[in-house]
């Protein structure tokens, strides 16, 4: 029986993370479709070549602000609430100088390596490119200092505009200007300009939050001392450079294996590569309302003292973010040729293949795939993160250094997820060894073999249809649903309790609820009289 604490705290974080999440979700699916049109305007070459110039600006991204951003929010946070705001400014500004100044720093460096890039790709239309595209590490700073600091301020409205307005720009301005001839040229623009739109928002807005607080007498953590502007930088940078290693060696592995599969592979193989990641987008989104509750809630328990109430959020947290999850990943497997014919007709002829090995890997979501990190994060455990960060990189370096040369985009896509099998049964030891937790396997192993009864019955279906791929689609897509609800509901995946959870943790959504609402009694009767 899951806790009705965790089932509170949940309802609270849902309430308290909607405007965020919201603008998540909005800023998700407008980039996903402005991208989809910017697509096949560009087509599979000049698709490929975008994607190339940006690979080498998310490498060297992982390297700004050197994990002060992070710091900035907890200490925005830390003398907003004591009213000290003397140093509130102090921590701003500096994380402001220091953020920035990196971010300048790595534009210039980018811009020197443009050429060296492209030699290393064996592909010079990179460089200049590449040159216009490193200014987005400056913008970014900026768009880090503002995004923390609200958070820190708990000015979620303004996280949600952020996101709003850069997905707008850069894909209204993007599809805008490919319409009108400027090609890879035009998404680049567009791209640039998002950032440095969402940015400037941060910094008209910022200074309006902060003068809205009042200073009190008392301007220091220690009463009777002052905070020295050295002692801000210490702060930051004693807090955020251990973060910054544990996301640097998180986030090298994948960008390092698509910086290597841009030597090996062709802007057409890379082109169709990144429509399939592009059709993917979407399906993230459906873990969000989940992953708004779990860290927080995470943070709130003392693993130590209160082990079966962590217990209990994890497995809720795995299972629920699976039951969503998987059933589409295992859809999109099974439909992803007529799903690439509806959206870009006879053009990718290689995306089906590659969307369907991409969705493959989300089907290991009942075995905490997208769960580990809030959980080690929650818990302070980021020690654990880095540990299974280098675990991945020793196996996936090597991995990608034999299979990309050999496979190419197959051989990017195989590595990452050898990486991530490694690093999900390195979770799940761990956790049992360090926290005494885990996840409920069988339940998993359920909810696993439906995703795979669906994804196999949707495949075979489509091909028996022959008709119209949208017919194929829809058709297929209802049938492999429903064998996939029919398989959860028979093999006891879902249960009466699971339903009540369901229903008390999404309540704090206001647009979920009004929709569910008028029926959620009926589907309730429906769900308890198969279930019993």
């Amino acid at each position: 029986m899951v806790s009705n604490e965790v089932l509170k705290s949940a309802q609270t974080t849902v309430k308290s993370g909607t405007i965020l999440t919201i603008g998540q979700v909005l800023s998700t699916l407008i980039s996903f479709l402005t991208t989809l049109f910017v697509i096949k305007l560009l087509g599979e070459e000049q698709y490929g070549l975008y994607a190339l110039v940006l690979v080498p600006i998310s490498l060297i991204m992982l390297f700004c602000g050197l994990g002060v951003p992070p710091a900035l929010t907890k200490y925005v946070a830390w003398f907003r609430t004591r009213n000290h705001v003397y140093e509130l400014k102090k921590i701003l500004v500096s994380g402001f100088i220091f953020i920035c100044l990196t971010g300048i720093l790595l534009s210039i460096v980018t811009y020197i390596l443009a050429d060296p890039i492209a030699m290393f790709y064996q592909k010079p239309e990179t460089a200049p490119l590449i040159k216009i595209v490193s200014l987005v590490l400056f913008a970014g700073a900026i768009y880090r200092v503002a995004w923390n600091t609200f958070l820190g301020l708990e000015k979620t409205k303004y996280n949600a505009a952020m996101l709003v307005i850069n997905a707008i720009i850069k894909g209204g301005l993007a599809l805008t200007l490919v319409l009108l001839g400027y090609g890879v040229f035009g998404a680049i623009l567009g791209y640039l300009a998002g950032y440095f739109a969402s940015a400037t928002l941060g910094i008209i807005f910022v200074p309006r939050e902060i003068s809205k607080y009042k200073d009190n007498k008392a301007t220091s953590l220690n009463a009777g001392k002052s905070l020295a502007w050295k002692d801000t930088f210490s702060l930051l940078l004693g807090f955020g450079f251990p973060l910054a290693i544990v996301n640097v060696v998180g986030g090298f592995g994948k960008q390092f294996y698509n910086f290597l599969a841009g030597k090996y592979c062709s802007k057409w193989d890379f082109g169709n590569y990144n429509a399939a990641v592009t059709l993917l987008i979407p399906l993230p989104v459906l873990g969000m309302p989940i992953m708004a509750v779990m860290f927080p809630a995470y943070s709130k328990i003392d693993g130590a003292k209160e082990q079966e109430l962590l217990d209990s959020a994890f497995k809720l947290a795995v299972k629920y973010t699976a039951l969503l999850i998987v059933p589409v990943a295992a859809l999109i497997m099974g439909l992803s040729e007529p799903l690439k014919s509806i959206i870009f007709g006879g053009r990718f002829p290689d995306a089906p293949r590659y969307l369907m090995l991409l969705a493959f890997a989300y089907l290991f979501t009942p075995f905490g795939y997208l769960n580990f990190s809030s959980l080690f994060k929650g818990q302070g455990r980021t020690k654990i993160l880095l540990v299974g960060g280098l675990l991945g990189l020793m196996v996936g370096i090597p991995a990608s250094l034999v299979l990309i040369p050999l496979l190419g985009i197959i051989g990017l896509i195989f590595t990452n997820i050898i990486v991530t099998v490694v690093v999900i049964v390195f979770n799940n030891i761990i956790v049992k060894v360090k926290l005494g937790i885990t996840i409920e396997f069988a339940s998993s192993v359920k909810i696993l073999s439906a995703g795979v009864f669906t994804a196999f019955a949707s495949y075979f279906l489509q091909l028996w249809i022959v008709s119209y791929p949208v017919v194929e689609l829809l058709v297929a897509g209802l049938v492999g649903f429903g064998v996939y609800v029919l398989f959860i509901l028979v093999s006891g995946a879902l249960t009466i309790e699971d339903v009540h959870n369901l229903k008390v943790i999404f309540r704090g959504i206001r647009p979920l609820r009004r929709v569910l609402k008028p029926h959620a009694r009926r589907i309730e009767e429906i769900l308890r009289k198969v279930l019993e």
